[in-house]
């Protein structure tokens, strides 16, 4: 039985968005200066290879975290498996298949012979990926048990260190990307060891072979799930990297960092409602029902209004970089709009991740994926990568009405279990 007791009034439930906010805020604030800097500092091309490094570990990274992160959020939340079970699992599975991960993808980087993927850059990116995941199992286990001031010490106080070195590292006017990536995965190891300390004295971590094999079993919709949300964020950038080269990549992944670092205000909404909603739907699921819809229209107004200010903003934000990057401005406003997509689409996805409809949300990301994986190849040749941002938004806006077609479908079986 999980011994972590959620405490789901109002008043907690906003101050763990407050506080989630604030943290990303933080986080997500110094992360994006953080790029900013080093695409200023690198130009379009370097910053192009680091993109695509960091583009293809991200994608790829479902090899060893399975989505088991995302389980946790769903389990934590409940009271079938210790808190602590789930955490010692997913740290046991991390470590083990991550280390053969980073092997061959650094072999992998060898073997292609591409400028865009230099070996030394894709094995220290590699190991970044590995340690920033890690330290995401951390961070969910607190989101999980609404324990989220854990979570505002521990990641932002890593991404203004990330910060700070990178302020050191353009000071000192070092230009090879594989310095600025091990810079930030010496601040991630140090992160990580800090974190399970943390988490050993507050939570525990245990490791049972019962749960990992239920882990394992319960994975696979969860692995599908967390690769096609990684490959829609990052597979347009991968496919770039591989057909035009790393100065296109420069070009294009500065937008779709800043649309990243924006997305922190929905996914601070969204983490909260996972846990909360799992337990009402354990519980009470037309209380469920009432809290989704109060969620929803939070994710629906934030998503409005970063769309609005990213479209007027896009000029601005883009002359920072400098003159290399000026073609960046109109992706930038083309892609404004994916934020209002994703929050609603965040929403949704919470609803169906807390009452147990993983598989069926995998569906619909396979079947938009997929086409957009299509649809880049078929119009980057022509269109470049203006072509692929038009792809990118028609592939949220599909995905979107997937997800809510879902929801109806649940909503409709939940009433009529209600009836019964």
């Amino acid at each position: 039985m999980n011994s972590t007791t959620l405490n789901l009034t109002r008043g907690n439930l906003v101050k763990n968005i407050v506080t989630l906010f604030s943290n990303t805020a933080i986080s997500q604030g110094f992360t994006a200066l953080t790029y900013l800097l080093t695409a200023r500092q690198l130009g379009s091309t370097l910053f192009g290879q680091l993109s695509a490094c960091l583009a293809l570990a991200s994608v790829t990274s479902v090899i060893f975290n399975l989505g088991l992160d995302v389980r946790l959020m769903r389990e934590g939340a409940r009271t079938q498996i210790p808190l602590s079970e789930l955490i010692g699992t997913n740290v046991v599975i991390k470590i083990t298949i991550g280390i053969t991960w980073v092997f061959a993808l650094s072999i992998f980087a060898i073997l292609i012979e591409k400028e865009t993927f230099p070996p030394a850059l894709m094995a220290i990116t590699a190991l970044s990926v590995w340690m920033d995941d890690l330290l995401r199992t951390a961070l969910n286990a607190y989101k999980a048990s609404l324990r989220n001031i854990n979570t505002l010490l521990i990641e932002s106080t890593s991404d203004i260190l990330w910060f700070a070195g990178t302020v050191i590292l353009v000071a000192m006017a070092i230009q090879a990307p594989e310095i600025y990536m091990t810079l930030r995965f010496l601040i991630l190891l140090a992160t990580v060891i800090a974190a399970y300390l943390l988490i050993y004295r507050s939570i525990g971590i245990h490791f049972s072979f019962s749960t990992t094999k239920d882990s394992l079993k319960a994975s696979p919709p969860y692995a599908l799930s967390e690769f096609l949300a990684q490959a829609s964020m990052r597979l347009d950038v991968v496919i770039i990297a591989f057909i035009l080269g790393s100065a296109f990549v420069g070009l294009y992944s500065p937008a779709v960092s800043i649309i990243s670092a924006l997305y922190f205000i929905p996914i601070s909404i969204y983490s909260v409602m996972i846990p909360a909603l799992s337990s009402h739907f354990e519980k009470n699921s037309s209380q469920a029902w009432r809290s989704a819809r109060k969620f929803t229209g939070l994710l629906l107004i934030t998503g409005a209004c970063l769309s609005f200010f990213l479209f007027i903003s896009a000029n601005w934000l883009v002359s920072i970089l400098g003159e290399s990057y000026a073609n960046s401005a109109q992706i930038l406003q083309i892609l404004s709009i994916i934020l209002f997509l994703k929050s609603l689409s965040s929403a949704m996805v919470g609803i169906l991740i807390a009452g147990g409809k993983q598989s069926k949300r995998a569906v619909i990301q396979a079947v938009v994926v997929g086409l957009g994986a299509i649809l880049n190849l078929l119009v980057i040749s022509s269109y470049g990568i203006i072509g692929v941002a038009y792809v990118f938004v028609l592939s949220e806006l599909f995905m979107l009405l997937g997800y809510l077609y879902l929801v109806r479908q649940f909503w409709f079986e939940s009433r009529s279990f209600q009836a019964v």
